[in-house]
């Protein structure tokens, strides 16, 4: 989740001079024969996504008002394709699972003049279908550019196969940015040309699994790692988007050594302590103490540990898989930035769950 950024913070990211050199996909780890029913190891697979007649039992009781609008649409009696199934089914369930008027979220006009864009994203497994449902007088062309680029580009750098199957993007009048269960991205109508915001929700399909900075930092970190390979190798028709890490690094440690919270634990921090500045800096601190492969390597085993995000990941376990991909000579730089950090003391907490966790 991600609120607008500032426009200072926005002039800080300079245009990317360079970006990283492509990783291709390892394998998926091996799935024992006796875990194959539960996809342990493999992305998620959910069920039901684009089922109408199934959301509309589901929904019926909840929701009758918006199934009797899609039911009385023209282009609902000839027949639905495999998106308009999906605008349907994708808009009841999205409705659904918010409170208030079902016209705050999903509008009749969206309804009546089908204000969706449908695309089949290429990936390393295959595809992802892509959906954003949209408002009416919204240009969306750029968003759908933006969403569709960053996607692949995101598997590439984790290194892992994108774990969802079917996103769907929604604008409205919303007062945040966020991401919801894997499922569904929210997009504020001031956001839908951001680069940075849409790379940031996206990369939420990866970074929610732990605490909630260390998934808003890593979403800050690859969202910017994203747009600075698509700026230093751009394909046919992107449009250079403002993307510097280091800069964004300077801009937002300069935040952090100003704040009115220095204090604070990453743990005790909200939105409006600083959380998202000093998550962004204490992680890339770490990236800087142990170099910029090996904080890779440790991000894709931290993802892999939470099994595609199906497992929670506590504070301990991600220090210590930090850790394991840190040089020996900077083993005590990253325990002392957690020291800080996370713990709030000189590691008697870390000691503490490490005996713990011995046999």
């Amino acid at each position: 989740m991600i609120r607008p950024l500032p426009v200072i913070l926005l002039a800080a990211l300079l245009l990317a001079c360079g970006g990283e050199a492509a990783r291709p996909l390892p394998e998926s780890r091996p799935t024992p024969a006796a875990t194959d029913d539960f996809r342990v190891g493999r992305p998620q697979n959910r069920a039901a996504i684009g089922d109408v007649a199934g959301a509309f039992r589901r929904y019926e009781a909840t929701r009758s008002e918006l199934i009797a609008l899609f039911q009385t649409q023209p282009w609902f009696q000839d027949g639905l394709t495999r998106d308009e199934s999906l605008f349907v089914e994708r808009s009841l369930a999205f409705v659904a699972r918010l409170d208030g008027p079902r016209t705050a979220y999903v509008n009749t006009e969206t309804v009546r003049q089908k204000l969706y864009r449908y695309e089949q994203v290429p990936i390393a497994t295959g595809a992802v279908e892509l959906l954003l449902i949209y408002e009416p007088g919204q240009a969306v062309e750029r968003e759908v550019e933006v969403l569709t680029r960053v996607i692949p580009v995101l598997e590439a750098l984790v290194g892992v196969a994108y774990p969802e199957r079917v996103m769907t993007v929604v604008n409205g009048a919303f007062e945040i940015n966020d991401f919801n269960d894997g499922q569904f991205i929210r997009i504020a109508r001031c956001c839908l040309d951001s680069p940075f915001i849409l790379a940031h929700e996206l990369a939420h399909t990866y970074w929610s699994m732990g605490p909630s900075w260390h998934n808003e930092g890593m979403a800050d970190i690859y969202a910017l790692l994203a747009l600075e390979r698509l700026n230093a190798a751009p394909p046919p028709g992107w449009q250079q988007t403002a993307a510097d890490l280091d800069a964004y690094y300077e801009s937002r440690r300069s935040r952090v050594d100003s704040g009115r919270f220095p204090d604070l634990t990453l743990a005790q921090r909200f939105a409006t302590d600083g959380l998202y500045e000093a998550a962004d800096v204490f992680l890339l601190d770490i990236r800087r103490q142990i170099g910029a492969a090996a904080f890779a390597t440790a991000a894709r085993e931290i993802y892999l540990a939470s099994d595609f995000g199906r497992r929670g990941l506590r504070e301990k376990r991600i220090e210590d898989l930090y850790l394991a991909q840190a040089p020996p000579d900077a083993r005590d730089a990253v325990m002392a930035l957690f020291n800080r950090a996370v713990w709030g003391d000189d590691g008697e907490r870390y000691r503490e769950l490490s005996e713990l966790d011995s046999p």
